[in-house]
This record gives C-alpha cells, structure tokens and sequence, in this order.
C-alpha cells in the first residue's frame, strides 16, 4: 500500500516554492573559474548550460527553526551550506557546483538576480515530496 502525497507536493508548490529560479552546469567541464577585478572567482558565462528552470524556495539554513512554513511544516536542516534549496520532484537532480540563480521571489524581493553554489546532490526526505540542497551564496553570472 502506498501513500499518496499528491496533496502535501502541491501545497508546498503553492505556498512555499514561490521563488523563480534557473540551474546552469558547466556541461563540458573545460574551462576554469575566473578571477574578476573584484577578487570573486565566477565561472565563464560562455561555459554554463542551462539544465533546469522553475520554482524553487531558497531559504536560510536555520528558517525552520526561526519561522515555520505554512501548515506546521519543517526543514531538517543540513549541515553544510548557508542556505536551503527546496524544488520539486520533477526537477533534475542537482549536482555539487550546479549554479541555482534566482529570477524573481515572492518571499524576499531581494533575492532576485541572486546566485547560489549548489553544495551537494541534496536529499528527500523518507516521504518524498520536495528536494532538498545545501546552498552558498555565489556572484550571479
């Protein structure tokens, strides 16, 4: 016997994953990050593919322990990283240096044309309904 989650999946696609975002990869894994005038390494725009876009909630590590989502509902949070990534199941796996950039936020205005270093593949938890990774801020390309 199965569970269905359809329910839990869409209220979190409704109330919590309201942020835009895209994912971009070095697909071909050839070039190097570069040094910029400002001393911050960004990797080549040229080098980076697009491989996902769509929502996602990108939150700091401790939300769920200073503000709880809607409905009751927490985030164990992880122990690398600065931030959470939560996005859909239907979403690729994400891959450690994936670049999550952040194209509009319901949640924090500020947060748009933001840039994060994906940590880590992320994880589910035991009932899969949102995927979840470990995040740092990084230079949005």
């Amino acid at each position: 016997m199965s569970i269905d989650l359809s329910g839990v999946r869409a209220f979190l696609e409704e109330t919590v994953l309201t942020d835009t975002a895209t994912v971009a990869r070095d697909v071909a894994g050839v070039h190097d990050d570069e040094l910029g005038d400002d001393l911050i390494l960004r990797p080549p725009p040229t080098d980076l593919t697009t491989v996902w876009s769509g929502l996602v909630a990108v939150l700091p590590r401790d939300y769920a322990r200073t503000a709880p989502l809607p409905g009751g509902l927490a985030v164990e949070p992880m122990e690398e990283g600065a931030y959470l990534g939560l996005a859909p199941l239907d979403a690729p796996v994400f891959r450690r240096d994936d670049l999550l950039t952040v194209a509009a936020s319901e949640r924090d205005p500020q947060l748009a044309g933001v840039g994060f270093r994906v940590l880590g593949p992320g994880r589910v938890s035991t009932f899969a309904v949102v995927r979840i990774v470990p995040l740092d801020r990084w230079p949005a390309t």
